[in-house]
């Protein structure tokens, strides 16, 4: 089973203020677990995501 991380565990990890993971959980940008009122993040979730994340950085970057 994946651990499950805080969003300070997470803000830590990504090096991004707590309010910008905040901004992004609440935009939707970042995939979460909500128990209740509080956030968790999946590592397994947050390894894809950063994986996409840098693939679209890599298109975006080779544009124009």
């Amino acid at each position: 089973m994946d651990q499950l991380l805080s969003i300070r565990e997470v803000s830590e990890k990504l090096s991004v203020k707590q309010s910008t993971l905040r901004a992004w959980v609440f935009q939707r940008k970042i995939p979460c677990v909500r128990l209740g009122r509080l956030v968790r993040f999946k590592q397994s979730d947050l390894a894809r995501w950063l994986e996409s994340a840098g693939k679209e950085q890599k298109v975006v970057g080779t544009m124009g």
